[in-house]
C-alpha cells in the first residue's frame, strides 16, 4: 500500500516534468515551470500516533490530481499512465483503498495544482481482533 502510494506520487513529479519539456520541444520554446514553481520536487511522509490508531501523511508538490478524476482513481483499472512510457494496470489505488478498508481506516485526498495530500487513519486493532 506505502509503496503504490509514494511511487504514484513519484510518477506523478516525474510526468509533469515530462509533459512540459515535450510541450516546450513541440511549441519550440522554453518549458514552463511546473505546479511547485522553482521548488525542488518533494514527497514527505508524516506519521502521527492518535488516541484511535496512527494517521500516516504522504504529501507531494507535484501537479495535482485533476477533480474530474480523484474518484475514479479508487476504480479497478483506472489509469492515468495510458500513452507513457511507464505501463499502468490501474490497480495500485483499487488496492490501496481495499487494504485501508481491510483495517477499517479511512483515506482522504486533498489535491490542487503543486500540492497533493493522502491523509490515511487507521484505527488500533485490540490484540483478540489480532490474527
Amino acid at each position: 500500500m506505502w509503496t503504490n502510494l509514494i511511487v504514484n506520487a513519484a510518477e506523478a513529479i516525474e510526468d509533469e516534468n515530462a509533459d512540459l519539456v515535450a510541450a516546450a520541444e513541440s511549441a519550440g520554446g522554453v518549458p514552463e515551470l511546473p505546479a511547485r514553481g522553482e521548488a525542488e520536487a518533494l514527497i514527505r511522509i508524516t506519521v502521527r500516533p492518535t488516541p484511535e490508531g496512527v494517521v500516516v501523511t504522504i504529501c507531494d508538490n507535484g501537479p495535482g490530481i485533476d477533480p474530474s478524476i480523484v474518484d475514479k482513481i479508487m476504480e479497478p483499472h483506472f489509469t492515468t499512465k495510458a500513452g507513457r512510457i511507464r505501463f499502468g494496470l490501474g490497480m495500485g489505488m483499487s488496492i490501496v483503498r481495499s487494504i485501508i478498508a481491510d483495517h477499517r481506516g479511512t483515506l482522504v485526498i486533498d489535491s490542487h495544482p503543486g500540492s497533493t495530500t493522502m491523509r490515511i487513519s487507521l484505527p488500533t486493532q485490540p490484540h483478540e481482533e489480532e490474527s
